[in-house]
């Protein structure tokens, strides 16, 4: 959909993306709230959009799975 990654450095967010897959807000509502806004406001983030792309083509809830049950069998 051409739409960037936005979400808060937690969890799978930190094993999986950087900066140059998805814009990372602060835990509080108003920086989340400023991010959406800065991504509806401005159409230049062109980079972030396909990088957001890819990850998502690449993304499988199997592998996703398999992350979480290395984690628990350790």
């Amino acid at each position: 959909m051409g739409i960037p990654i936005l979400t808060t450095g937690v969890g799978w967010a930190l094993d999986k993306l950087d900066f140059c897959d998805a814009m990372f807000a602060d835990k509080d509502l108003k920086d989340l709230n400023d991010s959406i806004k800065y991504i509806m406001e401005h159409n230049n983030l062109e980079d972030l959009r396909q990088n957001a792309r890819r990850v998502i083509d690449n993304w499988t809830l199997q592998d996703y799975i398999n992350k979480h049950k290395e984690i628990y069998e350790m």
